[in-house]
């Protein structure tokens, strides 16, 4: 009986000796892609009842809310520091850069459009001809909008003469200037180009007569539903005005949804560092490893205890 209680304690003296360089080893080394979750999870490991002495804890710790923040921030950061593969830092990077350049290309494309487009229709469009187009063809076309006061829009004028400014104040509507053409030959009102001034006069027939081939118009016919046409009165210099407003359109949206690709890049970057967090805390999450003290022992270790946090 003595006999198998000293084997006994010598067994039990060389598994602690044993363990604890082991286990060392364990949490130390990489684990070159092998699952030991099915060994640690949920267990809390003790080898002794006598009181604790915690060593150092292993510095390979992922915290999910740090690849959080650090994707977020710039995409794929969090990826390098979960020490994901490198294609999926490379993927997340990249696209973030090419977002960046495809938002910055298209807006400063469709700014230099935009640019163009009203340089075009500053020197294509004049309040004059407009004037005259509308009281040459009120009566043929006024069925089709063509007509200088009381239409469904209006132009901004600015006064340039003092004394009308004292009587009318610095800004007329376009449908104060009915009878007044003397208004604008003798330059004492000029319209205001603004936003509202460009989208109108491509887009409604009211303001076509104002471009400078007016004359040379022909009326078109757009489809605006399935039972119902819109007669549009077009001319071959507003035609070239709306394609280019379109294509500057066009290169804005571009722009915005590169800004909108470039936020999800940023989101999904972040949910993926966290699920990969989290996957990967299965197998080395934030374990901690203890030493049990025991003064019976003469190396002073009763036993080591082996922590994993979810």
């Amino acid at each position: 009986m003595a006999m198998n209680q000293h084997i006994t304690s010598h067994f039990y003296l060389i598994i602690r000796r044993l363990m604890l360089p082991l286990s060392v080893v364990i949490l130390t080394t990489q684990l070159d892609g092998k699952d030991y979750s099915s060994f640690y999870r949920h267990n809390d490991y003790s080898f002794s009842d006598s009181s604790r002495v915690d060593t150092t804890e292993t510095t390979n710790v992922i915290y999910t809310g740090k690849s959080l923040i650090k994707s977020l921030v710039i995409p794929g950061w969090g990826q390098a520091y979960n020490k994901a593969p490198i294609w999926k830092t490379l993927s997340f990077l990249g696209f973030e850069v090419a977002s960046i350049t495809s938002a910055y290309y298209f807006h400063n494309l469709g700014q230099t459009s935009q640019h163009d487009y009203e340089l075009f229709a500053d020197a294509s469009w004049t309040l004059q001809n407009w004037y005259i187009f509308t009281q040459a063809h009120n009566a043929d076309l006024g069925q089709y909008g063509i007509q200088l006061s009381g239409g469904s829009h209006s132009l901004i004028l600015k006064i340039n003469d003092e004394t009308l400014v004292s009587e009318y104040g610095s800004f007329v509507s376009s449908d104060d200037i009915e009878g007044h053409y003397d208004w604008i030959t003798n330059n004492y009102v000029s319209v205001v180009r603004d936003h509202h001034f460009y989208e109108n006069v491509g887009k409604y027939n009211q303001f076509a007569g104002g471009w400078s081939d007016a004359d040379d118009f022909n009326l078109t016919e757009k489809a605006v539903s399935d039972t119902s046409v819109e007669i549009l009165v077009m001319t071959d210099l507003k035609d070239t005005y709306l394609n280019m407003r379109f294509d500057s359109n066009q290169y804005k949206l571009i722009a915005k949804y590169s800004i909108t690709a470039l936020m999800f890049n940023h989101v999904l970057s972040g949910l993926e560092a966290v699920l990969f967090a989290q996957k990967k805390s299965r197998i080395l999450n934030n374990p901690k490893v203890a030493l049990l003290y025991n003064p019976r022992n003469k190396s002073g270790i009763g036993g080591i205890s082996l922590t994993m946090e979810f």
